[in-house]
């Protein structure tokens, strides 16, 4: 167990962390036998540190019994602070292996309606920070709260969307083009050919992955080509397979290239997507000082030349 050495300190001095362990298992075991085996200590050693921190402090904290190790009433006053002492030094060593593993480490969330590349920009920029990158995909929302609670460096979601207590970075803008079904329009139209999407399915990922810019694009696709019914893929690239199908029709990132059976448009900016880094403010700043949010905003914005802050 961490913090512990079999040996004794040296004459007038007190390892406070060593005792306050040994003397919170002595007193939660009521027993010297007992709190060495938990601890991994000898019995003699542990005998020995509680006379020794007694002799320090000039009173028992224990008395011996047929029925073990009994606190004494200074015993029991001083037992809720060696447990806060116990717990704080716990909690040091947990943030300290946390910051040393985070030197070596960095796992960054993007939002699974996001397209293949703002994963790619995030894994490349986090490079930059660490030698190991993990990048994971899901719900916007599921990933916000990975970052709130510091499973997740950071996160890029679309927005608009919750921030929490988060601090987000600028907003990229990445255009969008409509896919049809091939056949219906040419794909060197300069115009939105909205009339060739009636009769046709809308093909969306599911609007949990990230609600308020779900809604937001199909408020926009309501108003622009009227309602219709939603047919839900799994994620992104699942949206073109669904437009060759000839049933729907889809909105893609602009980076996306036709697949057979599909054509691919331009739409007006108002369709454009929009992606924000968000991170933790007090996580905004690496072990060396480096901005996190600062190396991801320029990594996507480096990524495509379709995107623009």
């Amino acid at each position: 167990m961490s913090g512990f050495s079999a040996e004794p300190t040296g004459v007038g001095r007190i390892d406070v962390t060593r005792l306050c362990r040994i003397f919170v298992a002595v007193a939660e075991h009521r027993s010297f036998g007992l709190a060495a085996d938990y601890l991994g200590l000898s019995q003699p050693s542990v005998s020995q540190s509680i006379r020794r921190f007694e002799a320090q402090i000039g009173f028992e904290v224990f008395r011996r019994t047929r029925d073990g190790a009994v606190l004494s009433e200074e015993g029991r006053q001083l037992l809720p602070l060696a447990r806060v002492v116990v717990r704080d030094v716990d909690s040091f060593e947990l943030a300290a292996t946390q910051l040393a593993s985070d030197r070596d480490s960095i796992s960054i969330g993007v939002g699974l309606a996001a397209p293949a590349w703002v994963a790619a920009a995030a894994a490349r920029a986090a490079s930059s920070l660490a030698t190991r990158v993990a990048v994971e995909r899901g719900a916007d929302s599921a990933l916000i709260e990975k970052v709130e609670t510091g499973e997740l460096s950071a996160v890029i979601v679309e927005f608009p969307s919750p921030l929490g207590d988060l601090v987000k970075g600028v907003g990229h803008v990445a255009e969008r083009r409509l896919a049809i079904p091939e056949g219906r329009a040419s794909a060197a139209s300069t115009r939105t050919p909205w009339s060739e999407v009636s009769g046709l399915d809308l093909a969306i990922t599911p609007r949990a992955l990230g609600p308020a810019a779900w809604d937001q694009l199909t408020d926009r696709l309501t108003d622009a080509a009227g309602p219709r019914s939603i047919t839900e893929v799994e994620a992104t690239d699942h949206l073109l397979p669904a437009v060759a199908g000839r049933t729907c029709f889809a909105v893609v990132d602009a980076s996306a290239t036709a697949l057979p059976g599909t054509t691919l448009v331009p739409l007006p900016a108002t369709f454009s997507a929009q992606y924000r880094v968000l991170v933790h403010p007090d996580r905004q700043v690496a072990a060396d000082g480096t901005d996190v949010r600062s190396v991801l905003d320029r990594g996507v914005r480096r990524a495509n030349p379709q995107v623009r802050e």
